[in-house]
């Protein structure tokens, strides 16, 4: 289960450590408004829903709602595919399952419209990262963690 928190701690350390860096006070609420400067609006709408969906399927692994915790682990992982898609704009662009999307006019529209596996193959087939080349073990290992 998620240790908020931890997170949070690790948070504000990293929000102190970036404000001596930068000579500066820099708020909570100014560290949103950056973060979604960085993200831009849609990005910042997949990073909220991403993060929903990720605590949902915490709350659903703690009710041992298994099926309901895979579906909504899987939404979140799709929703970060479309996030790196969107900040990662011109290598897909490159790639040769974007050429192939159809659904949209506008780029991020496109990238909304995608397949969970169009996803995949535009970002990270192309980038290297192979995901047919998982073994049984480490998806083993990882289900265990899960289920811990």
């Amino acid at each position: 289960m998620l240790d908020l928190d931890k997170l949070r701690a690790e948070g504000d350390a990293l929000l102190k450590s970036f404000s001596a860096a930068a000579g500066m006070q820099i708020t909570p609420e100014l560290a949103v408004k950056l973060y979604e400067a960085a993200l831009g609006k849609t990005g910042m709408e997949l990073h909220r829903l991403t993060v929903a969906f990720g605590n949902e399927a915490d709350k659903c692994r703690v009710a041992e709602a298994w099926f309901a915790a895979c579906l909504m682990t899987a939404s979140a992982i799709e929703g970060l595919l479309a996030l790196f898609c969107i900040l990662a704009q011109e290598e897909v662009k490159m790639s040769k399952a974007f050429a192939g999307l159809s659904k949209g006019d506008s780029y991020e529209d496109k990238i909304s419209n995608a397949s969970f596996d169009k996803l995949i193959r535009s970002h990270l087939s192309e980038a290297g990262y192979h995901p047919t080349l998982l073994t049984c073990n480490y998806l083993e290992r990882h289900l265990q963690i899960f289920l811990s």
